[in-house]
């Protein structure tokens, strides 16, 4: 008797950064110290997938997909229902991103 796999899709918002939370609370485990990072499974958790490098950032919603070059301060991207929603909350980010490796 061949036994059926059951697939779930998850179309919660997440990145790389969220990895270490959500795998931790799968475990159990505290995962304070990973200041970034958000369990994906948790439902109130902010939905949302940053990325950067060095000349751009990117954040991303259901409602705005927003990509930022910050050598020319320009708006790459910027798509969906809530246009330009993601500009500041993304800048914030970044700057907590900044400010935590300062400190290091």
């Amino acid at each position: 008797r061949r036994q059926r796999q059951m697939c779930i899709r998850d179309s919660t918002y997440a990145s790389q950064i969220d990895i270490a939370a959500t795998l931790l609370a799968q475990l159990g485990l505290p995962h304070d110290e990973f200041t970034f990072s958000k369990n994906i499974l948790n439902p109130g958790s902010p939905h949302f997938a940053y990325f950067t490098r060095p000349d751009y950032f990117g954040m991303i919603t259901a409602d705005n997909q927003l990509v930022y070059n910050l050598d020319a301060n320009t708006v790459q991207l910027d798509e969906g229902t809530a246009k330009g929603a993601n500009l500041e909350k993304g800048k914030a980010f970044l700057q907590k991103l900044y400010d935590d490796l300062a400190k290091r």
